[in-house]
């Protein structure tokens, strides 16, 4: 096993060996300490709460969007889909790594539940892009 600075932490069962592999930790229970992961957390937070525009203030002006079905550009522009949209999310777990913050979550778009991965990158306490993995294919065969 490759070792080198940081720790990972995925469970009870676990977070006491001291394996050190990469720039990553994997954080149980979605427990979040700083202002770089609390900036994604509470916005998806706001947005399970149909609070967009608090949403909005999490994001840069400049914020990019990037997805399996299209991307966005401007935090303006992806706020006014999501403001149609009201997707719910459901956190499973986080992951961080330096500045950037990932969730794996369920995804409830209304007439169909997803499993997906947001990779939110954080800078200066704004989110400034995110990315979001999914299989599209529940949503393709309507």
């Amino acid at each position: 096993m490759l070792k080198i600075k940081y720790p990972i932490f995925c469970d009870d069962n676990h977070k006491d060996e001291h394996y050190r592999f990469f720039n990553f930790a994997c954080i149980k229970n979605n427990i979040m300490s700083n202002t770089t992961q609390n900036v994604a957390e509470q916005f998806i937070q706001y947005l399970n709460e149909e609070d967009f525009d608090n949403a909005e203030k999490c994001l840069d002006p400049e914020f990019k969007f990037i997805g399996v079905l299209g991307t966005r550009e401007k935090a303006s522009v992806y706020m006014k889909d999501m403001r149609q949209m009201k997707f719910k999310y459901q956190i499973i777990k986080t992951f961080i790594a330096g500045e950037d913050v990932s969730f794996w979550y369920m995804i409830d778009m209304g007439n169909k539940t997803i499993e997906a991965s947001g990779w939110y990158q954080i800078i200066n306490g704004k989110i400034l892009s995110l990315k979001v993995l999914f299989d599209p294919r529940p949503l393709l065969n309507e």
